[in-house]
């Protein structure tokens, strides 16, 4: 069986869909031999991974995604004599020609319209919804994802499968050495440290954070609150961001991850709205606890394995910041231990085989 991959996340610079990408397909493609693997890439990238059953095709571009998904993308599948074309982006290219799978990992767009100017959410709505359409089998990665894409879009209704991510074995406690490095090297030291890492969408209240940690500074002098993420707030102005003790990174390179979260006391990822969550996860993964929002899957996800608030409010996040921190090492014990307990199911190779049992159904 021969199957086509639109790899357009993978980059230099991947986030959480390139992520997903990466680490499920260097557990894939071992698998089962017998399958082969064309990944077609956007730009130049070397992934981690070569088994012989893989093959990396540039198709290069300078053009946006639609575009190349929709042209070269497109182009060379249709090419290419291919049994299936999966796509891990939320899109389809339109007549393809080749029976399709789809992974949605959210429907943001329509859940959360607030999030997004008119004409990015209205282009969204539509290229989703002629993906899923046309898809013959579409996955997701949650319980609540999987009844957001079938309320918003009914058509999905009968042919959507969830099927949990995992996380990474590259995810670890980093050595006190190395995170003393990232502390010096970021002006962290003096107390403890609360960080945030993801998009800045409002739906995951930045605002809120930064207003709960001016609350904090009364009682913990020291603290810093580490943000890194690209800004896709209006409201979250510079001199809001930049205020003392805080430090703003666009971007944590990988190699530094590790470091980012393990310095942490606390992880603080109240969000409104995720289709799984992938920074509270690799938090935990390097023995940081997460404060989340009891709402969409993190509820399902992550209870036992966090701290929670119920809503948003500065007042709120404050207090429950500071009552883990008066009990850190109990509390943190706890939640450590259950994530323990769990961490074996939230793996990729689980997450592989799940995905190669569909594969083998299509025979």
């Amino acid at each position: 069986m021969r199957i086509a991959i639109d790899g357009a996340a993978l980059n230099e610079n991947f986030t959480g869909v390139g992520r997903y990408l990466l680490h499920l397909l260097e557990e894939l493609t071992q698998l089962d031999s017998a399958i082969s693997y064309t990944l077609f890439l956007k730009n130049e990238y070397a992934p981690s991974f070569a088994p012989p059953n893989v093959e990396l095709v540039f198709l290069h571009s300078d053009g946006g995604y639609f575009a190349w998904q929709n042209s070269r993308l497109r182009n060379a599948v249709r090419r290419g004599c291919f049994d299936l074309f999966w796509s891990p982006n939320y899109t389809l290219p339109l007549f393809v020609g080749v029976r399709s799978w789809l992974t949605v990992h959210d429907v943001s767009w329509r859940a959360r319209p607030g999030d997004y100017p008119f004409h990015i959410r209205h282009f969204k709505h539509l290229t989703a919804a002629a993906s899923i359409k046309k898809a013959m089998q579409i996955f997701t990665d949650s319980d609540f994802s999987k009844e957001e894409i079938q309320a918003l879009y009914p058509v999905a209704t009968g042919k959507i499968t969830r099927i949990h991510p995992g996380v990474a074995d590259s995810f670890y406690r980093e050595s006190l050495s190395r995170i003393q490095e990232f502390v010096s090297r970021h002006s962290l030291a003096g107390g403890p440290i609360i960080g945030f890492l993801g998009g800045g969408f409002k739906r995951r209240h930045i605002s809120e954070i930064l207003e709960a940690f001016g609350i904090l500074k009364k009682d913990f002098p020291g603290m810093k609150l580490l943000l890194a993420g690209e800004n896709y707030d209006p409201g979250l102005t510079k001199a809001r961001i930049s205020a003392p003790g805080i430090v703003r990174l666009e971007r944590i390179a990988e190699p530094d991850l590790n470091s980012f979260y393990s310095c942490l006391s606390l992880l603080v990822y109240v969000s409104d709205y995720e289709g799984f969550g992938f920074p509270p996860i690799e938090a935990l993964a390097c023995g940081t606890v997460p404060l989340l929002q009891r709402r969409s899957s993190l509820a399902e996800i992550f209870d036992g394995m966090a701290l929670f608030v119920n809503r948003p409010d500065p007042v709120g996040i404050a207090t429950a910041i500071r009552a883990f921190l008066e009990n850190e090492e109990v509390l943190k014990k706890e939640i450590l231990a259950e994530w323990e307990r769990r961490r074996p199911y939230f793996s990729w190779k689980r997450a592989a085989g799940e995905y190669l049992h569909e594969i083998r159904n299509l025979r």
